[in-house]
């Protein structure tokens, strides 16, 4: 517990599904006053058929680079193949590979399952961990003809895909998550229309499917400009990194990024613009 509530009399949006609770926990321990409205949450993977032909279609490939973007992503990846009898099969493909991943997270995990990678992105983008797989290729040479996994985290990374692609490797993908949508009765639109009415000081988001999921719904709701606007005018969107912030940019907003990628850094990002010290001019 902290000693002085440093978000005092602050009224704070959030977004997120999985670990609300801690990202909740976290901001109401400062004193804030929280709207938790989950916009998106993953899908469950048991019997999921495309998952399924997706691993099985890389255990049949035996790609010689697999790109891991997010630990929670290679669990469930693994999880899954558990529960299909492939855990095995799949980790032995992983093992053979050369394997770069997108920041530590994605390196504990796989180091969990004994695997060890030859690289990481330098700044926990899947853009930039890209760029590093086609300056390093296969043994320092070019992806010509070679195949590439991709795990995806959510999202299409469609750029990556391209990216790839365009170097000349031969791209296959796995998403272990998917989103669907995670509305409880009207929390998301209670969310928006606080938003639109500078009920708020912040909103936070930790995936930029979710950003995307929530501007769905105020289009829907007749207020989508109004709920830009309010964005730009006092309502401060937070983003966990630059790949959620990546919607945001494109909208021409400028979302809080905290210089690490972690809801603990999002929080304290929140604390120095929002809390007393902050002054009465907020950046």
């Amino acid at each position: 517990m902290t000693s002085s509530p440093t978000l005092s009399g602050r009224r704070i949006g959030v977004t997120a599904h999985r670990k609300a609770e801690e990202l909740i926990g976290a901001l109401e321990r400062h004193g804030a006053a929280v709207l938790h409205a989950p916009a998106l949450k993953s899908a469950p993977v048991q019997d999921d058929a495309q998952l399924l032909a997706e691993t099985c279609a890389i255990i049949a490939a035996k790609p010689e680079i697999v790109m891991l973007t997010t630990a929670y992503g290679l669990r469930r990846w693994v999880d899954s193949a558990a529960a299909a009898g492939l855990e095995q099969d799949l980790l032995e493909v992983l093992c053979a590979t050369q394997l770069y991943v997108r920041g530590p997270k994605a390196r504990g995990a796989a180091r969990a399952y004994g695997l060890a990678d030859v690289g990481i992105s330098p700044d926990e983008t899947t853009s930039a961990l890209t760029e590093l797989v086609i300056r390093n290729g296969v043994g320092g040479g070019d992806l010509a003809g070679r195949t590439v996994a991709l795990q995806l985290h959510g999202a299409t990374d469609a750029s990556s895909r391209a990216t790839l692609s365009s170097a000349g490797a031969v791209v296959l993908t796995v998403s272990p998550y998917r989103w669907v949508s995670a509305q409880e009765g009207d929390r998301l639109s209670q969310l928006i229309s606080a938003v639109c009415a500078h009920e708020l000081d912040a909103v936070t988001f930790t995936s930029a499917p979710a950003f995307d999921a929530v501007l769905s719904v105020a289009q829907e709701s007749g207020l989508r400009e109004s709920f830009i606007q309010a964005l730009v005018t006092g309502v401060h969107p937070v983003a966990v990194g630059p790949v959620t912030a990546q919607p945001l940019y494109d909208l021409g907003l400028t979302p809080w990024v905290p210089e690490r990628f972690r809801m603990g850094a999002m929080v304290k990002l929140l604390v120095e613009r929002l809390g007393p010290c902050a002054g009465t001019k907020l950046l």
